[in-house]
């Protein structure tokens, strides 16, 4: 079964660390919004969404309603060479409005923006589409597109970015081969910039997608083991899982995974415990003490498993 943990993402961070793209792909987005958005209603002054406060002194808002998100229309300047400055709070408006946003929606914008993205910009639309349309875009045609932009991007994505987009692919089921491979490749020598949660999504989204990757399985296994008290519950039952479903040996692996595993068994939800014995039988990992845990932390509990648990 898949993993019941989502892979949150941010499109919004400091601005300060935001480049000139970025910041110029945000005001394109901003502007598309009004032309590819079929359903907009009338604009009011931006005081109406944020009270007094509204954008600062200087800059000129209003706010337009897009399939159920309120998002900020804002006056950008430029600084004459090409920079464009967002405020913060438009950055957060755009953030909101993407959570918001219906996945067609979302696909609307980019197919008729995509070009001008920035590689956050691609990872952000890539997780919301999956997150809240699942697997039902699988065959749009500009899901194509976007795992074509994503591959011609690849040097562009930080780590967290790779897992987003990984954990999306996977998510809504598209076959896109070509971009999982480009993924492995960039990914691999980058390791050490993942998170644990990174760590374990990546690992997850490839075995979800059945997209053969042993080295980079391999590199995550390494890169996890000595980091093992930085995973939680789900993702150590996820990293279990991706492992056994890509039949990749890692027997050192899982024996650590279950020394961490066995004194927190407590904290596992019932997937996470059904999830964990299955990676491990699956693996043929003799672990003992561990299954004897997952036995006793189960047994009251099994009114929260599911037929399939």
């Amino acid at each position: 079964e898949a993993p019941k943990h989502d892979l949150p993402t941010s499109s919004v961070s400091n601005t300060s660390c935001r480049g000139a793209d970025t910041l110029k792909a945000e005001k394109i987005m901003l502007r598309g919004l009004l032309r590819c958005v079929p359903r907009l209603g009338p604009t009011r002054p931006a005081p109406a969404l944020f009270g007094n406060r509204g954008f600062g002194r200087t800059a000129t808002s209003t706010t337009t309603r897009t399939g159920g998100a309120v998002l900020p229309m804002r006056t950008f300047s430029s600084d004459g060479g090409g920079r464009y400055e967002a405020g913060r709070r438009d950055q957060v408006a755009w953030g909101k409005a993407m959570r918001d946003a219906e996945p067609d929606w979302i696909l609307a914008l980019f197919e008729q923006e995509g070009d001008a993205f920035s590689a956050r910009n691609l990872a952000t639309v890539a997780h919301r589409v999956a997150k809240r349309g699942g697997r039902r875009f699988s065959k749009d045609p500009r899901i194509c597109r976007l795992a074509e932009e994503c591959v011609s991007r690849i040097g562009d994505f930080n780590a967290q970015d790779f897992a987003n987009i990984s954990w999306a692919f996977a998510k809504a089921g598209f076959p896109a081969t070509k971009l999982f491979e480009s993924i492995a490749a960039e990914a691999q020598s980058r390791l050490g910039e993942f998170t644990a949660q990174a760590l374990a999504n990546t690992a997850w989204a490839f075995a979800k997608a059945g997209v053969p990757a042993t080295e980079l399985f391999e590199a995550i296994a390494a890169e996890a083991q000595p980091r093992l008290r930085e995973f939680n519950a789900q993702e150590l039952a996820n990293t279990a899982w991706a492992f056994a479903t890509a039949d990749v040996p890692a027997t050192e692996l899982f024996g650590a995974i279950a020394a961490e595993a066995q004194p927190r068994i407590g904290e596992f939800n019932s997937q996470a415990l059904a999830n964990t014995a299955w990676a491990f039988a699956t693996a043929d990992v003799p672990a003992p003490q561990l299954f004897e845990a997952i036995a006793a932390e189960a047994q009251p509990r099994l009114r929260e498993f599911n037929a399939q648990e």
